[in-house]
């Protein structure tokens, strides 16, 4: 008998622990070992098992570099000649019988296998972001401010969240933990955000459900590779229920305004059933997807059939059998479309401008393989390094968004990795419409790729192919009440008008009315070239108001629940810092707003959306970039880390 490099005492007769390889159960665990290995990401199961077992195999394993998403973005997997091994090891590892799972590494072995996972060092930066997105510990992204021996919580004091989505849940899970009293107010009738609001056909995150989650709260129950919105609402409910949130929530109930008062250095909130909430601080979560945004088309409200926006679907409306007109092909849009060509005699697809379409990886209605999870589960950390894969191959992809200044001198695009990704999505397009010149023609966009949202495709070229599909690009000159008129003279009669037109992602806050320090409100303040703030979350007029996912705070990649947990953490440390100081107020100084606003013009003038701006929700109708984050992801990461506690004045 001899042990193995994991530990796991041995025969040479292919037995561990000495329980036979024909026991039905030891053969049950060696079909799922290879089932879950053959899903698995190999170059994140070899650096687990390294941290596991110090195997210097592991550790010297020859990597590879493979493109993925288009060929434009770069994977570092496991060398294939060196694969079969790395499974073997892993098979002698998971037949074992582990009773124990060990301690998470310390900070300077968790870099050194970060430094191993991608063959690269990670520049100073970058460590912070990378050693807290890989999750060790039950709260990885834990507020580096606490109260100070002594200090503790006032008794009245308040904090109103306002918006129960993923950012809202996130800010609420944050204020419990540091023990500040909070009332979430929702306006739907439960918690999750547009996730309630939003409950059209074929609804489904764009993302893996893998990365749409709280760090804080891991998940085993995706069902999705792109989870439906019954399953998000499902993730939402086990986070809610796991920190008990509704009984901190006001659902049903919107805010209409909310008003300071210097001589208190309160927020009185008004609420539309005639109640009010005093709150030392106001948080608005209402994001950037709340406000529906209804196109601006003469006479749309004349027409006599049904009518209705994808964020206010009509579930007693019958469209089978109907003509149909689908205007806008965004997300939403062109979501909802493959539906609309299975239930409609005909649909008009009404499209003003065409986005760029990326395959959806899996399949858009792929299943989440259940082996993963069974390695989640049997594999300890496992999960961490397979999440943070995910997430290193996200941040590749910034460099899509960066101006190369001689490549654009000399050929008037922003680089060669740009145009090459256009050319692999050119590729996209004529692989899904071969044989149809028209829509090739038609859905070609002009615009750089990434200057909009990239649309995952669920089925949007298919549907254009039916028969009973045509779609229209000549633009509309009005709706009257049997239809929609082009200016070409022709007229669409029809029974139905779904608007998939999107958000007014520019109403930040709407319909909520904030009136700051002298009565000034944030129209007020954001006139000259529409919405402004410090990090997405601070106003000069505004004191105790913070917003999350506000003004240009869009990272540049990165999972959403990620950011929305730095969100929580940098608002959480600003109210506890005051508690600290015994202030009654604090707000970001107006020299700290001007100075952090004129660097991110500066930055603006690096990447696609300050260069070759292209309309769409990421330019406000001012021409200014109002939406991203222009940084790269681990720069604004780390601006969120901690407060700069000097850019704001406690009174």
């Amino acid at each position: 008998m001899t042990e193995n490099e994991s530990g796991t005492e041995t025969t040479g007769t292919g037995r561990a622990n000495g329980v036979s390889s024909s026991d039905p159960a030891t053969r049950t665990r060696s079909r799922l070992i290879e089932e879950a290995l053959r899903v698995a990401d190999l170059n994140a199961l070899r650096v687990t098992l390294l941290q596991l077992t110090g195997n210097p195999e592991l550790r010297d394993m020859p990597l590879a570099a493979v493109p993925i998403r288009n060929g434009r973005v770069f994977q570092t997997v496991v060398h294939p000649d060196h694969q079969d091994r790395l499974k073997e090891i892993a098979t002698e590892y998971l037949s074992g019988r582990k009773t124990e799972v060990p301690p998470a590494p310390d900070a300077a072995t968790t870099l050194d296998l970060l430094r191993n996972f991608s063959g690269a060092d990670l520049a100073e930066p970058e460590v912070r972001m990378a050693v807290e997105g890989l999750g060790f510990g039950d709260f990885p992204r834990e507020p580096k401010v606490s109260l100070e021996p002594g200090v503790s919580i006032p008794e009245d004091f308040h904090v109103t969240i306002i918006g129960a989505g993923i950012t809202g849940i996130a800010l609420a899970v944050y204020l419990q933990r540091s023990g500040i009293p909070f009332t979430i107010v929702e306006r739907h009738p439960r918690l999750g955000g547009t996730w309630v609001a939003n409950h059209y056909p074929r609804l489904r995150v764009d993302v893996s459900g893998l990365i749409y989650q709280y760090r804080f709260a891991p998940y085993s129950g995706w069902r999705s590779q792109y989870p439906t919105q019954a399953e998000v609402l499902e993730y939402v409910d086990f986070v809610v229920d796991r920190y008990d949130l509704a009984s901190h929530a006001r659902v049903g109930t919107s805010v209409e305004e909310a008003l300071w008062d210097e001589g208190t250095s309160r927020w009185t909130v008004r609420l539309d059933d005639g109640t009010s909430l005093s709150s030392n601080f106001v948080i608005s979560a209402s994001g950037l997807f709340s406000t529906p945004n209804v196109p601006d088309i003469p006479g749309l409200s004349t027409f006599n059939g049904a009518m209705f926006h994808t964020a206010d679907w009509d579930d007693d409306s019958d469209v089978d059998g109907k003509v149909v007109a689908l205007i806008g092909n965004g997300s939403s849009g062109t979501q909802v479309m493959p539906w609309l060509s299975e239930h409609a005699s005909k649909v008009y697809a009404f499209q003003r401008t065409p986005n760029w379409i990326v395959p959806a990886v899996g399949g858009y209605d792929g299943e989440m393989p259940r082996e993963l999870f069974w390695l989640f589960e049997n594999l300890p950390f496992y999960m961490n390094w397979h999440l943070y894969g995910v997430q290193e191959v996200s941040a590749k992809g910034q460099l899509g968004h960066e101006v190369d200044p001689e490549w654009y001198a000399e050929h008037g695009t922003l680089s060669e990795h740009n145009d090459a990704l256009r050319a692999s999505l050119e590729a996209y397009i004529a692989e899904k419409l071969d044989g149809r010149p028209d829509l090739i023609e038609k859905t070609t966009p002009t615009q750089a790729p990434l200057s909009r949202r990239l649309i995952v495709d669920n089925g949007w070229y298919e549907a254009l192919k039916q028969p009973n599909v045509e779609l229209v690009t000549t633009p509309i000159s009005e709706v009257d009440e049997t239809g929609i008129a082009t200016t070409d003279g022709r007229h669409y009669d029809l029974d139905a008008v779904v608007l998939g037109s999107g958000f007014d992602v520019g109403r930040y806050f709407w319909p909520v009315t904030y009136k700051g320090a002298a009565g000034r409100t944030l129209e007020d303040a954001w006139r000259a070239d529409g919405p402004r703030a410090y990090l997405g979350m601070n106003y000069p007029d505004f004191p105790n108001f913070f917003s999350c996912y506000g003004p240009n705070s869009h990272p540049r990649s990165g999972g959403f629940h990620s950011w929305t947990e730095c969100w929580a953490r940098y608002v959480t440390s600003l109210i506890v810092a005051s508690v600290n100081r015994g202030a009654r107020t604090v707000k970001v100084r107006r020299e700290a707003f001007v100075e952090f606003n004129a660097a991110l013009d500066e930055e603006f003038k690096k990447v696609v959306w300050g260069v070759v701006p292209s309309g769409g929700y990421y330019i406000n109708e001012h021409g200014r970039p109002g939406v991203h984050m222009p940084y790269r992801a681990h720069e604004y990461y780390e601006m969120l880390a901690e407060p700069n506690l000097s850019d704001f004045d406690f009174e």
